[in-house]
């Protein structure tokens, strides 16, 4: 029972969260140094605005009555500045990198060179809404990485009553079942805030705009966005889910060329924040073409309203929509079972039915070659070995109790297509606590996975007895450590993340203080790759001694 004395915040909590709003409002007042543009202005059938050496050519479509603009990111009306023929206009930048995020925010170290934002809109003489487009003037690209500009009203992450970036006033609220919990479950990464809001009524509207490395514009999209991850979101600088109001083509993952996202992650190095950042991202590559599904992405440098935000994650969302674009198949005919039996897409009867799965498996007779081949009708044994492989590579320590999917396509079956037989299959989760975060590199994640009770553990144990499942996951472990997991392409993967982010890492780190500093990353990218050259022995010399954990 809880003790009610302790079922609603106390003094303190009120105190820190009364000091965190004091210093959010001091921070959102102090501007940053201006910046002026020159804009012409001329008519066409394509609102546009364009880049020229001498300033921006905008585009309104014929019929305008009245043209106004804004550059602080909110979206203009009839009442906003209006726009000349030909004029100057300058940017007061306001500082929105000084609102504190979270328990964990610090100020940013100054020097960050910022863009220049403009939105601009079209009236007809009834003050009806005709178009509206915006650009972002970017600083010269000095590190090659793609960048991705977010322009949307302040207040839509900064607002302290419905801002989804910051700490808010949400912490003020006692009803709100965070502040609730939080006596119960008082780690620093659950305290309360704005940015646990989930749901479409904590998602807001923006404009996304990507470029790639040499300054060429790739596209520009009406977005929403909401703060994407779990424990994560406790950190100061919070990932971002991208949801595009239409389906985009622009192949915004490099060397993904299908087009049709419906929405895309600004991951921001979930728990391998502060580390080495690349864990995740590192992993998911390593894996790329496998059995099973995972998750590309690209490193970006993010602004928000001309505001320096650091290095991104570029990510694939892995859900029914993405599982649809990557198969031309519809997303309702997917299910997605995650964790503990828990729905995550789909029918609500599916995880009932994988639970009878998992029961039916601990039935069978493991001696019994026929037990294999009638599991095997259900879920793809072998990908699941090569899922189980990877993953006992990697030594992913947030893993099978969580992060662990598997999925079905219930729809008409397609011999021809793998994922569309009707059997389930994995998908590769979160990998940002594997290859040395938390376990050494001799650490037994087997023995760990033989002890865990629940649901897919469990599965993966039961199978574990079939000999013919063990030598499976036996033969993709030796396969895996001598080509994709191997100690050269993995050395390889990490040497080409550190070339791809060094020339920006500096900044990120004053930005965020996560890593504290370019040298602290370094660091940790050494140990990263000391405890690949170690682990990867020590695997091939676990499968080879067929797994010593199984032996009674």
């Amino acid at each position: 029972m809880v003790n009610e004395r302790f079922s609603r915040p106390g003094p303190l909590i009120v105190l820190l969260g009364t000091a965190f709003l004091l210093l959010m409002l001091t921070g959102s007042l102090t501007d940053g140094s201006g910046a002026h543009i020159g804009l012409r202005l001329s008519f066409g059938n394509d609102a546009a605005i364009q880049e020229r050496p001498d300033g921006l050519q905008i585009v309104l479509p014929r019929g305008a009555a009245t043209m106004t603009y804004t550059t602080n990111g909110d979206v203009p009306t009839p009442g906003s500045p209006t726009l000349m023929t030909e004029q100057e206009v300058g940017q007061v930048f306001r500082r929105w990198s000084l609102v504190p995020t979270s328990l964990q925010w610090r100020r940013p170290i100054d020097g960050h060179q910022p863009a220049w934002v403009i939105r601009v809109a079209s009236f007809n003489d009834r003050g009806d809404p005709l178009e509206q487009v915006s650009r972002t003037v970017l600083p010269p690209n000095d590190h090659g990485l793609r960048v991705c500009s977010l322009i949307l009203p302040p207040g839509a992450f900064f607002d302290p009553d419905t801002g989804i970036y910051v700490i808010g006033n949400r912490i003020l609220d006692q009803d709100a079942e965070d502040v609730v919990q939080y006596p119960e479950d008082h780690r620093w990464w659950k305290y309360p805030g704005n940015y646990l809001g989930r749901g479409r009524d904590w998602e807001r509207t923006a404009v996304l705009e990507m470029s790639d490395g040499e300054g060429a514009m790739l596209g520009s999209w009406n977005v929403g966005v909401r703060i994407h991850g779990n424990n994560t979101r406790g950190f100061a600088q919070h990932a971002l889910r991208i949801l595009f109001k239409d389906p985009v083509d622009v192949p915004l993952v490099q060397g993904d060329d299908r087009g049709g996202y419906a929405a895309v992650v600004l991951r921001a190095g979930g728990n391998d924040q502060g580390d080495a950042f690349i864990r995740d991202l590192l992993q998911h590559r390593a894996c790329s073409g496998s059995s099973f599904e995972t998750i590309q992405g690209v490193p970006v440098v993010l602004y928000v309203n001309g505001e320096f935000w650091g290095i991104h994650n570029l990510r694939h969302r892995l859900d029914d929509e993405e599982l649809a674009r990557r198969h031309h198949v519809e997303a309702k005919g997917f299910d997605i079972v995650e964790d503990r039996l828990i729905s995550y897409r789909g029918a609500a009867s599916a995880p009932r039915d994988l639970g009878r799965m998992v029961a039916w498996a601990g039935a069978l007779d493991p001696s019994d070659p026929v037990s294999y081949e009638k599991l095997d009708r259900h879920i793809d044994m072998d990908g699941m070995a090569a899922y189980l492989a990877s993953q006992l590579c990697l030594g992913n320590a947030d893993w099978p109790a969580q992060n662990v999917r598997c999925y079905r396509w219930t729809g008409a079956r397609d011999s021809l297509v793998p994922a569309l037989d009707g059997r389930w299959r994995f998908m590769m989760g979160d990998s940002d606590q594997g290859l040395g975060y938390v376990n050494g590199p001799e650490h037994d994640d087997l023995a760990d996975l033989l002890n865990d009770q629940a649901p897919f553990p469990r599965l993966f144990s039961y199978c574990l007895r079939m000999e013919r499942f063990r030598a499976q996951v036996r033969e993709h472990v030796l396969r895996m450590t001598e080509g994709s997991l191997s100690e050269g392409r993995l050395l390889a993967l990490i040497d080409g993340l550190q070339e791809d982010l060094a020339p920006v890492m500096e900044r990120h780190a004053r930005r965020w203080h996560r890593p504290v500093s370019k040298a602290h990353w370094e660091q940790e990218l050494q140990r990263l790759r000391e405890h690949v050259r170690r682990r990867v022995p020590y695997m091939i010399e676990q499968a080879r001694n067929d797994f010593p954990a199984l032996r009674p």
